[in-house]
């Protein structure tokens, strides 16, 4: 069977096997995954079995979902990914690695080495004890007024008439 270790913010690892065709994440207790950290959305993600392989999508989150240290919004797991949802770490272990128990790992052992961390360029779940990770915070709103709008329209407007001028000039 496929699982999801996550550790959590309190320090505690949690193990979940993935045994539904679809699985929800998310912060509300109808989940089949509850994660109680307020950096997951209600409803975070889904990990739906398709064709013998899970894929992970994210569901509109606030701050992400992240596979690897890459944002994703939908991706085919594999085994050994590593994985964020809001601040939240954890790793994927697929079906294959935990048929063999000489290759099963415990919870505390799923994350790779910081060297094998350092080679893929995830090193957020190796910090030093008291270290927190930056998660994506808050999302970032831009208001554009009215003046900013229309200097935006003009800009682009600028560029069509310059292609338009090239294009006759070209054709005389």
């Amino acid at each position: 069977m496929a699982t999801i270790n996550l550790k959590l913010a309190d320090g505690s690892d949690q193990k979940i096997i993935l045994t539904k065709p679809v699985s929800t994440i998310g912060r509300d207790a109808q989940n089949d995954i509850v994660i109680n950290d307020e950096s997951v959305s209600t409803h975070h993600a889904e990990i739906r079995l398709e064709d013998g392989r899970h894929i992970l999508k994210d569901l509109g989150s606030t701050n992400g979902l992240r596979i690897n240290g890459e944002r994703a919004m939908e991706s085919v797991l594999n085994d050994g990914d590593l994985l964020r949802f809001g601040s939240v770490g954890g790793s994927y272990i697929g079906s294959k690695a935990v048929a063999a128990p000489a290759q099963a790992a415990p919870v505390e052992e799923a994350a790779p080495s910081p060297e094998a961390a350092e080679q893929t360029g995830s090193i957020t779940s190796h910090l030093a004890p008291g270290i927190e990770p930056r998660g994506f915070g808050k999302k970032a709103t831009t208001k554009k007024n009215s003046k900013q709008s229309a200097a935006i329209w003009l800009g682009r407007l600028s560029i069509l008439v310059c292609i338009a001028a090239i294009v006759m000039s070209a054709t005389m």
